[in-house]
This record gives C-alpha cells, sequence and structure tokens, in this order.
C-alpha cells in the first residue's frame, strides 16, 4: 500500500504550519521585576498579591485571589493599574475575565512579573515539532512502501 498524495500532502501542511506557528505563539516566561521599578504601560504582568491585596480586590473580583495576569493601565501615582484577563484563587481554581480593571496599591503586591517571549524556548519547540513532522513522514512512507518482495522465482531448490 502506497500512502496517498493527500495524507503526504498532510503530513507536510501541519510540519509547515507546526514549525510557522511555534515563533508566533512562542513559550512564554514571567521574568521578576523589581518592585521599585514599574512595568511599563501596556505590558503584560502577572502580581501575586498580599492578604491585604486581596481583600481590596474581593469586591470587584471576588473573595479568595493568590493573583492575577493583565495588562498594565496608565500609573495613577505609584498604584498599579491593571486590566485582569486571568486570575487565580487561593483553592487553585484559575478564572479568564474580560478585563476588570483594578488599581493595586505597593502594600497589595508581594510580586509582579512581566511576560516576555523565551527564545531558547521557542526554538526549541519549532525544532520538536519539526523533527516529529519528519518523523512521521517518514514512517508513514516506510510502513505504504511493502517492505518485502512477493511472487516471482520458481518455488526455490536448486537453480536450473
Amino acid at each position: 500500500m502506497t500512502p496517498s498524495r493527500p495524507l503526504h500532502h498532510t503530513l507536510a501542511a501541519l510540519a509547515l504550519a507546526g514549525t510557522l506557528a511555534t515563533p508566533l505563539v512562542g513559550c512564554v516566561r514571567y521574568q521578576p521585576v523589581a518592585a521599585l521599578i514599574p512595568p511599563a504601560e501596556s505590558a503584560t504582568v502577572r502580581v501575586t498579591l498580599t492578604d491585604a491585596g486581596s481583600r481590596a480586590v474581593a469586591a470587584a473580583l471576588g473573595p479568595g485571589l493568590v493573583s492575577m495576569v493583565g495588562r498594565t493601565q496608565p500609573a495613577r501615582g505609584d498604584s498599579l493599574v491593571l486590566r485582569v484577563s486571568r486570575t487565580w484563587h487561593v483553592s487553585g481554581f484559575d478564572e479568564a475575565r474580560r478585563g476588570d480593571t483594578v488599581v493595586l496599591a505597593p502594600a497589595h503586591i508581594e510580586t509582579t512579573s512581566r511576560r516576555e517571549i523565551s527564545v531558547l524556548r521557542t526554538i526549541a519547540l519549532g525544532t520538536a515539532i519539526g523533527a516529529v513532522a519528519i518523523l512521521l513522514r517518514s514512517v508513514v512512507l516506510q510502513s505504504g512502501s511493502g517492505g518485502g518482495t512477493t511472487g516471482g522465482g520458481n518455488g526455490g531448490g536448486t537453480p536450473p
């Protein structure tokens, strides 16, 4: 059985799509930001809250929050203004948000980390996706080649 053309083209398309999409999606990491240096406006940050911070945002976002991710907005004095996209609760439950905005005073923030693309992780992921696609393609092509010989010959014995 020989692999059909559509399967061959599908595998090639998947390999190409995976390799090209990896830099767009990328692998991210959160780098700690010094407490005295506020993140730039429109940076994506993860904030770990103090107990006072959890109580301060409870009315707007619900009780028991331990951390949140969002984009920074124009600052208000020494406070961090955050448009929240995801929150994590003390129970481990996480919740997507639709951009609730909170103002966090320095006393409400335990740690702040800025989201960055990890170039090395992205390259490693792209290489792995490409290698797996090539491996799958070669397995499919080899399994479709038949592998053995059939027919022909004179039924064994000594040659005439």
